[in-house]
């Protein structure tokens, strides 16, 4: 279902499934749309885009995919949602092929070091069990200039130098999504393939540890004053990162403790 601007794509989902399940009348639209296997909500527009950790969205009008997700009951453990992370990040790096593209943990897709698509997931649990996730996705694809202070934002339009049609690949990913259900419950070969696309997932890289917090990052690109060198050895089925030190001393981490060092865009 398309909406020309809305504040958020998460939030409007969410209001149109509790006035769906309350039996609130609805328009046959938004009936039609969450009766699909995988309802989506798309907008051209987000007046409150939101990221990770209270952080902001920018996107220029009818440039970029902005959508959000509708998983049903998913069909995993509650205490191991971190599979609906890596099935979604898979679904936007398996559809996008032809750009050698990573995920960063716990979500984000990155060519490089620069960020091309964020996720914000969020989920509704019953004391009967899963009621559903929403996926939210900001994915850039046609815009090329950012008028934010965003350290490293890339888009496919400044990689490819080509143009894409929203619509056509949306249903792309919605699609490859769809195909990749099977892998929610499957969370051995699921974890393989996250891995296999995972950004730094090869040798020794700096990372800081943060604050928990939900409040926007200020300073993501920090020097390196009280950074240390870790390498990536394993993700728990909780999505906790656990780094390894050159001393061999294991760390494990929250996705809001800890953030990579990355050169700015400013950096040479």
């Amino acid at each position: 279902m398309f909406i020309r601007q809305t504040n958020s794509t998460n939030d409007l989902l969410r209001s149109l499934i509790t006035d769906y399940q309350q039996g609130k009348v609805v328009s046959d639209e938004v009936s039609t749309c969450l009766q699909q296997p995988l309802p989506v909500v798309h907008a051209g527009f987000q007046t409150a885009g939101r990221g990770q950790a209270g952080n902001t969205w920018e996107s220029e009008e009818g440039k970029n995919l902005l959508f959000s997700v509708l998983l049903k009951q998913p069909k995993v453990p509650i205490q191991e949602g971190f599979r609906v992370a890596m099935w979604a990040a898979l679904a936007i790096v398996k559809t996008l092929h032809d750009i050698p593209l990573t995920i960063k943990w716990p979500n984000d897709i990155y060519y490089e070091d620069k960020k091309l698509c964020g996720m914000l997931i969020e989920n509704s649990i019953t004391s009967a069990g899963w009621n559903y996730s929403i996926i939210g996705v900001g994915l850039n694809v046609n815009q090329t200039q950012w008028l934010s202070n965003a350290p490293n934002p890339v888009s496919i339009a400044t990689i490819t130098h080509q143009q894409k049609d929203l619509s056509s690949l949306l249903d792309k990913i919605i699609a490859q999504m769809v195909e990749d259900l099977s892998l929610l419950e499957d969370y051995e070969n699921l974890k393989r393939q996250y891995f296999d696309f995972l950004y730094r997932k090869d040798g020794y890289h700096y990372y800081v540890e943060r604050e928990v917090s939900v409040q926007p990052t200020d300073n993501q690109w920090d020097d390196l004053h009280g950074a240390f060198e870790a390498k990536i050895v394993d993700i728990t089925p909780q999505g906790e990162l656990i780094l390894q030190l050159k001393d061999k001393q294991l760390r494990t981490y929250h996705f809001k403790q800890i953030r990579y060092v990355i050169k700015s865009k400013n950096e040479n």
